[in-house]
């Protein structure tokens, strides 16, 4: 199991929200974060960055998660809002 780290209080929450987000689907794909890196098309060390809250995607690198993963999109309104489910 995947922890992320960005319920520590040190992140914003919607970086801490991204972060639950996409531990949540490494998770539901049966994914190793080096596995999910690679999908993703990024090094591990960016997702684990991603996964831990210490960094948030720009805005292409979120497009490029999106694209490679569009059951991510439903969720997208949760991260910027909070409203909603995970």
């Amino acid at each position: 199991m995947l922890r992320s780290m960005a319920d520590n209080g040190s992140t914003s929450p919607v970086v801490a929200r991204f972060s639950r987000v996409l531990t949540k689907e490494i998770e539901a794909r049966g994914l190793s974060q080096r596995q999910a890196a690679t999908e993703l098309g990024m090094s591990s060390r960016t997702l684990d960055r991603y996964v831990s809250g210490e960094r948030s995607p720009g805005l292409e690198e979120l497009a490029a998660i999106l694209r490679a993963w569009p059951r991510m999109r439903a969720r997208l309104n949760y991260v910027l809002t909070g409203k909603g489910g995970t």
